[in-house]
């Protein structure tokens, strides 16, 4: 995922869109502690920790380039999108696990709960419960093929959320 985000920035820097301002006072001391980390393992920790901060820089400058290149609704329809191509990543890997998730006759359901791509099961469903709040998001602005496709996709996601048993994440939904 960081190389998509850091391949969506260069594409949205090599747009030309990119609206140039000041760094903002969150960006100013994010990019302050990520500089002092760096710091840090080169001269301390003997690069322990070099590579997650360099997966952190690597985001933060990414989406400072795309927030200010895209518009909020462009990011929201850029995630919907993204969120709908997951959806059919983890149906066409996991399917069967989903359904063994899901199903009632299955006495071991808790002990098997739905892990996609190695995640704890709560992360994945609260996940998976964002997920229907940036799909909904685009319920207001579209024709009716996409409302139908948007509307699959969110269900989707609530079949992921039972299939983890993530209580916190049906919470989430319920809220």
């Amino acid at each position: 995922t960081i190389f998509g985000l850091a391949a969506l920035a260069l594409l949205s820097f090599a747009s030309g869109a990119m609206r140039f301002q000041g760094v903002t006072a969150i960006e100013g001391v994010f990019f302050f502690g990520i500089s002092l980390s760096l710091l840090c393992n080169v001269f301390v920790s003997g690069f322990l920790n070099f590579m997650p901060t360099v997966a952190l820089a690597v985001t933060a400058i990414s989406l400072a380039v795309i927030c200010r290149t895209l518009s909020l609704r462009d990011i929201f329809s850029l995630s919907a999108a993204a969120v709908q191509i997951i959806l059919l990543i983890t149906y066409a890997s996991y399917f069967e696990d989903i359904f063994k998730g899901v199903s009632i006759n299955n006495p071991l359901r808790w002990a098997e709960r739905f892990t996609p791509f190695g995640m704890h099961p709560n992360l994945a469903g609260l996940s998976f419960s964002a997920y229907v709040i940036v799909l909904a998001s685009q319920l207001p602005n579209c024709g009716a093929i996409k409302r139908v496709s948007l509307y699959i996709s969110m269900i989707a996601c609530v079949v992921i959320v039972l299939a983890c048993s993530a209580r916190a994440g049906l919470l989430a939904l319920a809220v």
